[in-house]
């Protein structure tokens, strides 16, 4: 019996329909499982709002960058409502969630050196 079972949760998959119009590249639950950014070659982050399947839905999409962008991550909700992106364009965008899910960039890396 697995541990899931075990503990009497259920362990299981959701599809979503992301709304990009490319390749997916990441995803990153938040903090407290509630929030999925996702990220695309289509140029833009989506943020939605996870629950049941029929409960999912589309809170932000992001633009910013000028290349696909490739990863996302969610900041410790010490700092509050933060997500970092970066691209192949070169840079990493800080984006802040203010009123009434306004996303804004907190702070552009330009040229970020390639290793």
């Amino acid at each position: 019996m697995s541990p899931a079972a075990a503990a009497g949760t259920q362990t299981g998959t959701q599809t979503l329909e992301s709304g990009h119009e490319d390749v997916v590249h990441d995803l990153a639950m938040d903090y407290y499982g509630k929030r999925l950014a996702t990220c695309s070659s289509d140029r833009t982050i989506k943020l939605f709002a996870v629950g049941a399947p029929e409960q999912t839905v589309v809170l932000a999409t992001l633009i910013g960058h000028e290349g696909p962008v490739w990863q996302v991550a969610w900041a410790h909700p010490k700092f509050g409502s933060i997500l970092a992106s970066c691209s192949y364009d070169r840079k990493v965008i800080i984006w802040k969630q203010g009123a009434d899910n306004e996303w804004t960039q907190a702070q552009v890396s330009l040229q970020i050196p390639l290793l």
